[in-house]
């Protein structure tokens, strides 16, 4: 690497932390599945009806299920939750809009 210009040296130290940054977002967003399952157990368990008959609802749920559930609960959750309107409000600013075909 030191036989290569400064632009190249930049470019290689610039992809690492983009890569590092990129690990960090992951194991943080983890932690906070991991967070919401261990705190919110009875209410995850409760969301996923279908799933309860075979799941052990006395351990918390795993980061997939609790990602599943986001997935399928945010719009209700968004909709008629009066403590999700400030970030419903924020959300809407910054969806992106839609092209015209």
């Amino acid at each position: 690497m030191s036989l290569r210009g400064v632009r190249y040296r930049h470019g290689v130290r610039r992809k690492i932390a983009a890569y590092e940054r990129f690990i960090q977002i992951g194991l943080i967003s983890q932690g906070l599945l991991i967070c919401l399952g261990m705190r919110l157990r009875c209410v995850c368990w409760r969301s996923l009806a279908t799933y309860r008959r075979s799941a052990k609802t006395s351990r918390p749920p795993s980061e997939w299920t609790v990602i599943w559930i986001l997935r399928s609960q945010w719009t209700q959750f968004l909709r008629f939750s009066p403590k999700a309107q400030i970030l419903a409000k924020f959300l809407r600013e910054r969806k992106p809009q839609e092209t015209a075909p």
